[in-house]
């Protein structure tokens, strides 16, 4: 690292909220043709507006977007000699900048807090989680798209006013038999038995019950996340109708759908993680299984912003998300949505967990 970077570093380390301070570092960004000078810009136009507020969430997800739209990587902090210490590190989160990374320790709490970069935390059960910052997105369908069904509009904005975690992956048939001490695939006719294959003809009802088990042995909060979570995690920060562009043409790359899967007679829920990672280092999230939500279904959405909406307070179906190894492209996009029983079992039924902190 540059000793004069180390420096302006050190300087916003004893003057957090110095938004003058962190103009000035960005210039000097800017002139050494560091890409990370509109990150900087963002972070201290954030620090002059109050936290929750809708244009400080705006600029937040402007931080992402470039994030997601840009080269800007972070280095590897084996590289950086001599290393960040703590005090440098939680710097370098609180300018929203891409944290290096060591592999010999995990960041602090507070620092994957405030870092858009995902913080990697492995539960006692082998489930790997990535935090997932606060942020605003255009939930649902546009009119355009020829395959969005009604129940998918109108778009609209959505905020979520803080950050969560959500597991890497689906939940696998021995993290499901760890907790249930059960097979709810035993004895049915698509399903391939194995511990990393993604558990299915899981209810609702039954990731809810392995949600409160989960969390009476580690003594977090498990839960399903959100319909409105869901759609956040598949888009990580695109607007595209999947999490990798608009054309189906990539989907095999990052699903099983029945194009790669039922077509040729592999009938079953596929081991997890195999195909690419969406942008926030997700797997699986168009196809595989279907994942439930916590949401109570409602047949269309409202027309105004959104903060933090978890659905109806009562109903009779429960919204999964994700499209499945037996359904087609169209019904694999990040925006489609469907229902279902609390308590139906089916080949295609399977869900990821939430985790709302890590203590």
């Amino acid at each position: 690292m540059n000793p004069q970077e180390r420096n302006w570093l050190q300087k916003i380390t004893e003057s957090p909220e110095d938004h003058c301070l962190q103009l000035v570092y960005a210039d000097w960004l800017e002139d050494h043709g560091d890409a990370r000078s509109a990150l900087v810009r963002l972070q201290a136009k954030c620090l002059q507006l109050q936290k929750d507020s809708p244009q400080r969430l705006e600029l937040e997800q402007q931080k992402l977007e470039v994030l997601v739209d840009s080269t800007i990587v972070p280095l590897h902090a084996n590289c950086i000699e001599p290393p960040l210490d703590d005090e440098l590190e939680l710097a370098v989160a609180r300018l929203g900048l891409p944290l290096p990374r060591r592999d010999d320790r995990e960041a602090s709490p507070e620092i994957a807090r405030l870092t858009c970069a995902p913080f990697d935390f492995t539960n006692s059960i082998g489930m790997r989680f990535n935090l997932l910052p606060a942020g605003m997105f255009m939930m649902g369908s546009p009119e355009c798209d020829s395959d969005a069904a009604d129940r998918e509009k109108p778009q609209h904005q959505v905020i979520l006013t803080s950050g969560f975690h959500l597991a890497t992956t689906e939940t696998t048939q021995g993290q499901w038999e760890s907790i249930m001490g059960a097979k709810s695939w035993s004895g049915e006719e698509y399903a391939k038995e194995g511990a990393n294959y993604a558990a299915n003809y899981v209810s609702n009802d039954d990731a809810v019950v392995f949600c409160r088990k989960l969390s009476s042995r580690e003594n977090k909060t498990y839960r399903l996340p959100t319909e409105a979570e869901w759609e956040y995690a598949c888009r990580a920060g695109t607007t595209t109708r999947y999490s990798f562009g608009d054309s189906a043409a990539q989907l095999g790359d990052y699903a099983w759908f029945d194009g790669n899967a039922w077509d040729v007679d592999e009938e079953y829920a596929h081991v997890v993680g195999q195909k690419l990672a969406n942008p926030w280092g997700l797997y699986d999230m168009h196809g595989n299984v279907d994942e439930w939500c916590s949401d109570w279904w409602y047949r269309d959405y409202g027309n105004a912003a959104v903060t933090n909406p978890s659905g109806p307070t009562s109903g009779s179906r429960r919204v999964y998300r994700s499209g499945s190894w037996g359904l087609p492209p169209r019904l694999c996009r990040s925006a489609n949505r469907f229902r279902g029983s609390p308590d139906y079992r089916g080949s295609y039924s399977g869900f990821r967990v939430s985790l709302s902190s890590v203590e």
